[in-house]
Order: C-alpha cells, then structure tokens, then sequence
C-alpha cells in the first residue's frame, strides 16, 4: 500500500496481484446480464441495466475512495 491518492488512504494495486477491483467486478456482472438480455431480445432489461450500471459505478467510486 502507498499513500499516494492524496487522502491518507493507502491504495491497492489490483493489477501486480492479478486481482479485479471491485468496481471491475460489478462491471463485469452487469455486462454478463446486459449481454443475456440482448440475446433475449428485451430491451427496457438491457436499458435498466445499462442505468444501473452507471450508478452502482458512481456510488462504487465514492464507498471506496475510488479504486477501480
């Protein structure tokens, strides 16, 4: 860990350790769903979920300082 992001909070390198940051994970699991709705056709899903997508990252950016 370094203090490098400025806050005093020490940040995590994901990548030396081959690990995904959590937001990368939620990304990840969003997509997976976005893509199963566009092969089943429903778009208001692919819609709602393309919405959540875009919040559950803002709200993933300020619980944990940022990392990505």
């Amino acid at each position: 860990m370094d203090k490098s992001n400025g806050s005093g909070k020490g940040s995590f390198d994901f990548e030396k350790l081959q690990l995904k940051s959590p937001c990368m994970e939620f990304e990840e699991f969003v997509r997976a769903r976005v893509n199963t709705a566009e092969r089943l056709g429903d778009k208001d899903e692919v819609a709602l979920y393309l919405e959540a997508l875009e919040l559950g990252k803002k709200f993933l950016s300020k619980k944990i300082g940022g990392l990505s």
